[in-house]
């Protein structure tokens, strides 16, 4: 069962990893635009991904916190 667990905790490092790439790469194409033009749009992108991060890390420190205990 923990290893079962530590392969969720794995996976879940994964997906965070992936959405900090997907976060750079999107960071990137906005870029491109020019940024006068499309302010809106960066901050609610930046903002709505920054939140994801923060949710999934906060679930990965959980995750690690509950494996500690056991």
């Amino acid at each position: 069962m923990l290893m079962d667990l530590k392969e969720r905790v794995d996976k879940l490092n994964d997906m965070c990893t992936d959405i900090n790439n997907q976060a750079d790469d999107m960071i990137i194409t906005l870029n491109t635009y020019n940024v006068g033009k499309s302010d809106a749009l960066y901050m609610i992108t930046a903002c709505s991904v920054d939140f994801i991060v923060r949710f999934f890390q906060q679930i990965y420190t959980t995750i690690i916190s509950i494996t500690k205990v056991y």
